[in-house]
Protein backbone atom coordinates (compact mmCIF):
# COMPACT_ATOMS: atom_id res chain seq x y z
CA UNK A 1 0.00 0.00 0.00
CA UNK A 2 1.51 3.29 -0.96
CA UNK A 3 0.50 6.65 1.08
CA UNK A 4 0.26 9.68 -0.16
CA UNK A 5 0.53 12.84 2.27
CA UNK A 6 -1.40 16.22 1.59
CA UNK A 7 -2.21 14.78 -1.59
CA UNK A 8 1.16 15.20 -3.16
CA UNK A 9 2.33 12.80 -5.75
CA UNK A 10 5.63 12.32 -7.55
CA UNK A 11 6.25 14.46 -10.54
CA UNK A 12 8.81 12.38 -12.89
CA UNK A 13 7.99 13.77 -15.89
CA UNK A 14 9.76 17.31 -14.59
CA UNK A 15 13.26 15.57 -15.26
CA UNK A 16 12.44 14.21 -18.47
CA UNK A 17 11.36 17.77 -19.52
CA UNK A 18 13.84 19.22 -18.18
CA UNK A 19 16.57 16.89 -20.15
CA UNK A 20 14.79 17.53 -23.51
CA UNK A 21 14.84 21.62 -22.78
CA UNK A 22 18.34 21.60 -21.63
CA UNK A 23 19.34 19.85 -25.05
CA UNK A 24 17.27 22.02 -26.80
CA UNK A 25 19.53 25.14 -25.51
CA UNK A 26 22.21 25.08 -27.74
CA UNK A 27 20.31 25.08 -30.39
CA UNK A 28 17.97 27.57 -29.29
CA UNK A 29 20.87 29.60 -28.37
CA UNK A 30 22.08 29.62 -32.00
CA UNK A 31 18.38 30.86 -33.14
CA UNK A 32 18.56 33.77 -30.74
CA UNK A 33 21.82 34.83 -32.20
CA UNK A 34 21.01 33.90 -35.58
CA UNK A 35 17.85 36.48 -34.94
CA UNK A 36 19.75 39.22 -33.19
CA UNK A 37 22.92 39.44 -35.63
CA UNK A 38 19.61 39.69 -38.36
CA UNK A 39 17.68 42.31 -36.53
CA UNK A 40 21.00 44.21 -36.08
CA UNK A 41 21.78 44.16 -39.43
CA UNK A 42 18.63 45.63 -40.17
CA UNK A 43 19.39 48.60 -37.78
CA UNK A 44 22.33 48.94 -39.98
CA UNK A 45 20.32 49.24 -43.40
CA UNK A 46 17.88 52.15 -41.89
CA UNK A 47 20.62 53.86 -40.15
CA UNK A 48 20.77 57.36 -41.62
CA UNK A 49 17.40 57.36 -43.23
CA UNK A 50 14.87 59.59 -42.00
CA UNK A 51 12.55 58.00 -39.77
CA UNK A 52 9.53 59.04 -38.45
CA UNK A 53 8.20 59.65 -34.79
CA UNK A 54 6.77 56.39 -34.75
CA UNK A 55 9.42 54.64 -36.78
CA UNK A 56 11.79 56.17 -33.98
CA UNK A 57 10.11 54.68 -31.64
CA UNK A 58 10.13 50.77 -33.44
CA UNK A 59 14.01 51.20 -33.02
CA UNK A 60 13.98 52.55 -29.41
CA UNK A 61 11.75 49.31 -28.56
CA UNK A 62 13.54 46.95 -30.66
CA UNK A 63 17.34 48.07 -28.94
CA UNK A 64 15.03 47.64 -25.60
CA UNK A 65 14.22 43.70 -26.52
CA UNK A 66 17.56 43.16 -27.88
CA UNK A 67 19.30 44.11 -24.71
CA UNK A 68 16.77 42.32 -22.54
CA UNK A 69 16.92 39.56 -24.75
CA UNK A 70 20.92 39.39 -24.06
CA UNK A 71 20.37 40.17 -20.37
CA UNK A 72 17.60 36.98 -20.52
CA UNK A 73 20.44 34.95 -22.04
CA UNK A 74 22.91 36.38 -19.33
CA UNK A 75 20.94 35.30 -16.55
CA UNK A 76 20.25 31.34 -18.33
CA UNK A 77 16.72 32.54 -19.32
CA UNK A 78 17.35 30.62 -22.64
CA UNK A 79 13.17 30.39 -23.57
CA UNK A 80 12.66 34.16 -22.90
CA UNK A 81 15.77 35.48 -24.43
CA UNK A 82 14.36 33.84 -27.74
CA UNK A 83 11.19 35.12 -26.97
CA UNK A 84 12.26 38.69 -26.45
CA UNK A 85 14.84 38.23 -29.98
CA UNK A 86 11.80 37.21 -31.68
CA UNK A 87 9.96 40.06 -30.95
CA UNK A 88 13.09 42.79 -31.63
CA UNK A 89 13.27 39.98 -35.21
CA UNK A 90 9.78 41.32 -36.37
CA UNK A 91 9.65 44.77 -35.41
CA UNK A 92 13.06 45.45 -37.30
CA UNK A 93 11.34 43.26 -40.51
CA UNK A 94 8.50 45.55 -40.11
CA UNK A 95 10.54 48.71 -40.07
CA UNK A 96 12.52 47.92 -43.29
CA UNK A 97 9.51 46.79 -45.45
CA UNK A 98 9.66 49.44 -48.21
Amino acid sequence: MVVIKNGGTVDSQGEISSTASDQQAPEKRKNTNSLLNTTKTNLQNISGKQLSPDQQDMVRQIRNYMHRSATADHEGDIQGAYNLAVKAHLLSEELIKP
